[in-house]
């Protein structure tokens, strides 16, 4: 008898976990239940249907995996697309997923190679080129939050330096107007603290302002 009330908790308790859509469970304790009170009313038909509720849930967990790591992929973004195909791969073994993953690490790699070279080149104050890569490696993978903050930043400090640019030859104009073509090439030639000499922005700015100096003296 006291097997008997054992069991038929233990059948509740299987229901109960059956309603919360934990089938596993319900299945393990159902067996506890079966294992102590076997000929209990329902009991065969439960573990049946937990069962088929346990196959139907693996096949919706595979479909909506499925369908979730496609939309990664489409959004490039590899690592959350990787993560689900592993998950996946537990579920169903299929030798397709292992070749989106190998995919998907190969973008990341070329992307983390693109980076790499967009900050050598940020370091050697080339922020234009630098600018180009990052561009190339957003493009690959457009979530390489590390790449987006360097871009940001290097867009910012070349938004700053033309401003910087137009104030000077603003300034250097002022100068020509009064005749003042001394203070007016000095003006000019501080564009060497915000410029690579050996850049050719530089030289377009030397060139620009030359020009202008020449102009302005043979009026």
């Amino acid at each position: 008898e006291e097997k008997k009330e054992k069991g038929k908790r233990l059948f509740q308790k299987a229901k109960k976990y059956q309603l919360e859509e934990d089938f596993e469970k319900a299945l393990q304790s159902l067996e506890e239940c079966l294992y102590v009170y076997p000929n209990i009313e329902g009991g065969d038909a439960l573990r049946f249907e937990l069962q088929q509720n346990i196959l139907l849930h693996e096949k919706n967990k595979v479909s909506n995996l499925e369908t979730q790591s496609e939309n990664y992929w489409k959004d490039k973004n590899f690592p959350e697309a990787i993560n689900l195909w592993v998950e996946l791969l537990s579920l169903k073994n299929d030798p397709t997923i292992h070749e989106k993953i190998t995919l998907a690490e190969q973008q990341m790699q070329k992307a983390r190679q693109l980076w790499e070279n967009a900050q050598l080149l940020a370091d050697c104050d080339k922020e234009k080129d630098a600018i180009t890569v990052l561009k190339q490696c957003l493009e690959v993978y457009p979530h390489h939050e590390s790449a987006n903050q360097l871009l940001q930043r290097l867009r910012s400090s070349l938004e700053a330096t033309e401003k910087s640019l137009q104030e000077l030859y603003e300034n250097g104009q002022k100068y020509i107007e009064e005749k003042d073509f001394k203070n007016a090439q000095e003006t000019f030639a501080k564009a060497k603290n915000l410029l690579r000499e050996d850049s050719p922005e530089y030289q377009d700015w030397v060139k620009k302002t030359q020009d202008t100096l020449i102009k302005s003296i043979t009026k």
